[in-house]
């Protein structure tokens, strides 16, 4: 049985009313039941509005309870050229994500990870770098790495979902991660990683130029000895 409370303009004083009995109805409406509210007019007033003037304390305006995973839909079918989108919100044991049209935009993870499947615009990104947070420091050779970078291809590409339409410059992540072995896997490079690497090769490149600078400064030397006339 599909249940609708439509809304109009007319009756909006009615919308406590309403909503206030349907939640005492509530327990009444079986397992098969659906429970819909309509409305008319939704830009000046929404199907169904929950207000509270406690302003103490977390406000539980809504508790969900599922056994296994959990689907929260919002179908648009307006105002889109005729396009239907799907939101959907899933919960699941370890996860939330948010998918549209079936495709999963953005995860989140229990344990602090996120995923998401398109670009990520924000005025600043601060990566934590704390020494309390890390450990098992070991040297690494900043010559050696210089040299793999010298070997490793870097070219110019677009991502296939762009259509051309971008280029970008860099290395793919399975050269990355054959030449220098860090990071989860050999489909992502981490910024942390190619930050590390690219502090390396500079530190490699600025012993190459001391150590050229003081060749040239023994040349000199050189040089002036061999022009200094015997007395």
């Amino acid at each position: 049985m599909h249940r609708t409370c439509p809304l109009t303009p007319t009756r909006r004083p009615l919308v406590c009313i309403a909503v206030a009995a349907l939640i005492l109805a509530l327990p009444l409406i079986s397992s098969a039941q659906n429970l819909s509210l309509t409305t008319e007019d939704a830009n000046s007033a929404p199907a169904l509005e929950i207000v509270t003037t406690d302003t103490l304390g977390v406000q539980n305006f809504l508790t969900v309870e599922a056994t296994g995973d959990l689907n929260l839909r919002s179908t648009v079918t307006g105002n889109t050229n005729g396009t239907s989108w799907e939101w959907r919100q899933v919960y699941r044991a370890n996860q939330f994500n948010l998918e549209l049209d079936g495709g999963d935009q953005l995860t989140l993870y229990s344990n602090g990870d996120a995923n998401f499947q398109g670009d990520v615009t924000a005025n600043g990104v601060f990566l934590t770098s704390d020494r309390s947070m890390k450990e098992d420091f070991q040297p690494v050779n900043p010559a050696d790495i210089l040299t793999k970078i010298g070997e490793m291809p870097v070219t110019s590409w677009s991502y296939k979902r762009d259509q051309g339409a971008v280029r970008h410059i860099g290395p793919v992540a399975q050269d990355f991660h054959a030449a220098f072995g860090v990071g989860t896997d050999d489909k992502h490079i981490a910024t942390t990683d190619a930050h590390g690497v690219a502090f390396a090769a500079i530190q490699a490149l600025y012993q190459q130029l001391q150590e050229t600078r003081a060749e040239l400064e023994q040349l000199r030397q050189q040089l002036e000895e061999s022009n200094t006339p015997e007395p």
